[in-house]
């Protein structure tokens, strides 16, 4: 989950940053698009098509930064600035790695509870755990 969220955040990023200086655009038979361009993504529904295309370009540098619903009037799409998705993978990574942050000194390795003055081969009493022969304490 910690690298993973890693990962997905550098190719977000590294999306993010492209789709600021180059257009891709895709588009199916039935009229179905997608395009990445100026930091946001954008799924519409266009008038169909004899065929499906593609095309990757050069974009004047542009950075658009609110969501969007229904423009053109013509063609209905939703507009997704790309930096939500980064932020909410950012920080679903980042609980990711404070959540696995080793236990302190005296705390219970599971839950984190204060095991000070529990004996040394207990369970922890919050949550079960065994403490296998005291690890964890000062």
């Amino acid at each position: 989950m910690k690298w993973g969220g890693v990962g997905a955040c550098v190719v977000l990023a590294v999306v993010y940053v492209t789709s600021i200086w180059w257009l891709a655009f895709w588009q199916a038979r039935s009229g179905f698009f997608v395009t990445l361009s100026g930091g946001r993504v954008v799924v519409g529904k266009a008038s169909p098509q004899p065929k499906a295309t593609a095309r990757f370009e050069r974009y004047s540098p542009a950075v658009w930064w609110w969501f969007q619903v229904g423009w053109p009037p013509a063609t209905p799409a939703v507009f997704v600035p790309l930096w939500a998705p980064l932020a909410g993978a950012a920080g679903l990574t980042g609980l990711a790695w404070w959540r696995a942050r080793p236990a302190a000194s005296g705390r219970c390795a599971e839950c984190r509870y204060d095991l000070t003055g529990t004996p040394v081969a207990a369970v922890c009493p919050e949550c079960g755990a065994g403490t296998a022969g005291g690890v964890g304490r000062g």
